[in-house]
């Protein structure tokens, strides 16, 4: 094995990325070819520009405390504890949205809490909104109102459409009430390919992945 590495200088051990079956099969040139034709005919139909086209993606983050802290003790004591907060491992969802010329959406946050509580929004980016609900996960209910947000700032009508590009979750994609609101508003939803989003969905690739490694290291630090 060293010599053949020795003899090939150009190849080297890599730690291989988790790729599930169906990512692997589904990212395949006929999907992507397919996306990328029905991409161009929305962008020359509707003569869109950068700035009228926009990605949106989420990410769930556990909010958890490091284990790596260390604290001075009496040498031999067998039992050393420390207070934990009673939302240990409770999910915080972030919604993210960037257009093509690099101008960021508010984000959106949705928080674990059966009632509102603003505190939660303190220092977060200005004109951000908050949404509440018992998991702290994607809901119908808190698209629709993410969808609101969206248009509130960006200001689409049926004249000037934009382009909403995102998964193809059953949240996105069958909801009549998003589906409605969004075509009554000029707003276009292109959904991405199955199983293709680790490749191909913009956020997910140079924000989210990026943003996760960090605050891995930050919490481990």
């Amino acid at each position: 094995m060293y010599a053949f590495r020795r003899r090939n200088p150009d190849i080297t051990l890599r730690a291989p990325e988790s790729t599930s079956y169906a990512r692997a099969t589904g990212f395949n040139k006929p999907a992507i070819d397919k996306f990328y034709t029905l991409l161009e005919c929305i962008i020359q139909k509707h003569g869109l520009n950068g700035s009228r086209i926009f990605n949106c993606d989420e990410s769930g983050k556990r909010k958890r405390c490091s284990n790596k802290i260390q604290v001075i003790a009496k040498t031999g004591k067998r039992q050393v504890g420390s207070m934990t907060s009673a939302d240990r491992g409770k999910n915080v969802t972030v919604i993210g949205t960037v257009s093509a010329c690099g101008v960021y959406v508010p984000p959106c946050f949705v928080f674990p809490r059966k009632r509102p509580n603003l505190l939660l929004m303190d220092n977060a980016p200005e004109s951000s909104k908050g949404f509440f609900n018992e998991s702290g996960w994607m809901t119908g209910e808190v698209f629709k109102d993410y969808l609101n947000h969206f248009i509130e700032f960006v200001k689409p009508s049926t004249a000037t459409p934009v382009l909403l590009i995102l998964d193809g979750h059953a949240l996105h994609t069958k909801n009549l009430s998003v589906i409605d609101l969004a075509s009554s508003n000029g707003v276009i939803m292109l959904s991405l390919p199955p199983h293709t989003t680790h490749r191909l969905q913009p956020l997910d690739v140079g924000f989210f992945k990026p943003l996760q490694t960090t605050t891995d290291i930050l919490s481990v630090g």
